[in-house]
């Protein structure tokens, strides 16, 4: 009985767990969207297309096969993994989304992360 009890805990649990996440995951996919049109990143990356920098999709698809984070990388926390010779290039934005918080680093992240 007791058994039966806690597995049912710990069922409701997970299940609970997973419904906020996938909350929290639209609204950060939408909120890094928004994010993105701010500062102005797709001057420089395309959904599709390397453009000056590498396509919403080649990241996403580098990122999640190397299992590195976006949101460190755009905090300055990690090295480019895509293409270190455009870096220079790059190292303004980095300062800018320095300036952002955690979780808008991260709705980054989840919305460039939707493209693999």
């Amino acid at each position: 009985m007791k058994f039966v009890a806690f597995c049912s805990i710990v069922l409701l649990l997970l299940l609970t767990s997973c419904k906020e996440k996938t909350t929290t995951s639209t609204n950060d996919i939408a909120n890094g969207k928004t994010l993105f049109a701010d500062l102005q990143c797709a001057a420089c990356h395309k959904e599709n297309q390397k453009i000056i920098g590498p396509s919403l999709k080649e990241m996403a698809k580098i990122y999640k096969a190397e299992g590195a984070s976006i949101a460190q990388f755009l905090n300055g926390e990690s090295n480019p993994i895509i293409d270190p010779s455009q870096y220079d290039i790059m190292k303004i934005n980095i300062e800018e989304t320095k300036k952002r918080t955690p979780q808008e680093r991260a709705a980054l992240e989840a919305y460039i992360m939707g493209f693999e």
